[in-house]
C-alpha cells in the first residue's frame, strides 16, 4: 500500500471515530445534567415504603419541592443521632388540612385517604390526631404503615427540609418505571 493510500485510509478511520463520539458525547452531556443538574438521586434503605418502593431501590428526583400533590412520594432531610439522613415517604396531608390516623389509615379532612396506591396495614387501633398540617409544612406516611417512621411519631414535615418528588425508578433495571401521583 502507497503511503498516500494508508494516509487516505488513516484520515477515514479517524473521521468514523470523530463521527461516532459527537453522539456518545451527546449521550454523557444529558446524563450529567439529568443526574447533577436538573435532579437529584437518592437510594431506598428499608422497608417502610414498601410495596411501592423497595430496598436498593435507586429514585431519580426534582431538586426542589414547592408545590405539593396528596401521593407524592418525596424524601426529606431528617436528623437522626446527630446526622441528617435522606428519608422517602409519601404525602398524606397539605398544609390546612387535618389529619387523623386509625389504626394505620390515614383521614384528611374527615374522609379516608384515596386507595390509588397500595399499602400495608396492621391490625393495631392506634390514634393520631386529629393534626392540623401547619402553613409550609406536610404530613407524610410510609406505604408500609406497620414498620414507617413517618408523621405519626415525629409531626408534619417542613417544606424547607424536601430534597425533592420522586419521579422515577431507575435501577435496579427490573424495577425501572416512572412514579408518579395516583
Amino acid at each position: 500500500m502507497t503511503p498516500e493510500a494508508e494516509e487516505a485510509r488513516r484520515r477515514r478511520s479517524e473521521r468514523r471515530y470523530a463521527i461516532a463520539l459527537v453522539p456518545l458525547s451527546a449521550v454523557a452531556v444529558t446524563l450529567l445534567l439529568v443526574f447533577f443538574v436538573l435532579f437529584h438521586y437518592t437510594t431506598v434503605e428499608g422497608d417502610s415504603m414498601r410495596p411501592t418502593l423497595l430496598t436498593q431501590d435507586r429514585l431519580l428526583l426534582t431538586k426542589g419541592y414547592d408545590g405539593p400533590h396528596r401521593g407524592d412520594i418525596v424524601v426529606f432531610l431528617l436528623k437522626e443521632q446527630g446526622a441528617e439522613v435522606e428519608v422517602v415517604k409519601r404525602v398524606v396531608g397539605l398544609p390546612g388540612d387535618t389529619v387523623e390516623t386509625r389504626g394505620d389509615v390515614a383521614w384528611v379532612n374527615g374522609h379516608a385517604e384515596p386507595k390509588g396506591y397500595d399499602i400495608l396495614v396492621g391490625g393495631g387501633d392506634r390514634l393520631v390526631g386529629p393534626v392540623r398540617v401547619p402553613k409550609g409544612s406536610i404530613f407524610v406516611l410510609g406505604d408500609n404503615r406497620v414498620v414507617s417512621l413517618d408523621s405519626r411519631f415525629i409531626g408534619p414535615i417542613p417544606l424547607t427540609s424536601v430534597v425533592g418528588r420522586a419521579v422515577a425508578i431507575f435501577t435496579p433495571v427490573t424495577r425501572i418505571r416512572r412514579l408518579g401521583t395516583p
